[in-house]
């Protein structure tokens, strides 16, 4: 029976790899439960996109945090859950409806960083105001510059951190 055991996990581990995500990666989670009102053909299996925020020692367990509410999930999820995402930044444009080309008006060319100069991610957001009667915020981008960028142009990831920092703020004394 020993042998019997070895010789099918010797067979078994000869085709299974084991996934491995980076942290700060973009991931699909697979929802195999179906509710009873919900058609199981129908079903979305994947949900998400989730970022990656931390891992275990042994890479088979990741935290996740989905990229649309920044709600971070409460367990660790197993890799056998997890698919990459490929989202390229023209996906996203899309996605967030944002136009590359169009600068905000009450910026000048030299504050907003430009697409064709790189892609630079958001550190933070700091600040939220009124200009004209639309909302703009204070964005710190990756590569250490900062520009304000109406509300439609801010992901609403970015937006979400920024509006639990300020309730962090309040409840701290």
């Amino acid at each position: 029976m020993k042998d019997s055991n070895v010789i099918t996990k010797t067979v078994y581990d000869r085709k299974t790899e084991v996934p491995l995500f980076e942290v700060d990666s973009k991931v699909w989670l697979r929802d195999p439960t179906t509710k009873k009102v919900e058609c199981p053909k129908l079903k979305k299996r994947f949900q998400g996109p989730y970022l990656i925020v931390g891992g275990s020692d042994d890479k088979l367990s990741y935290k996740l945090r989905n990229c649309e509410t920044g709600k971070e999930q409460r367990s660790m999820i197993h890799s056998n859950r997890l698919k990459a995402c490929d989202e390229n930044k023209e996906a996203f444009f899309a996605k967030n409806n944002i136009v590359p080309d169009q600068q905000p008006s009450a910026q000048s060319d030299k504050d907003m960083p430009s697409l064709d100069d790189g892609w630079f991610e958001v550190n933070k957001v700091t600040s939220r105001k009124k200009i004209r009667g639309k909302d703009t915020f204070l964005v710190h981008w990756s590569d250490g510059s900062t520009s304000r960028g109406p509300a439609e142009n801010i992901t609403k990831y970015a937006k979400a951190q920024y509006f639990i920092a300020q309730e962090r703020r309040k409840k701290t004394p």
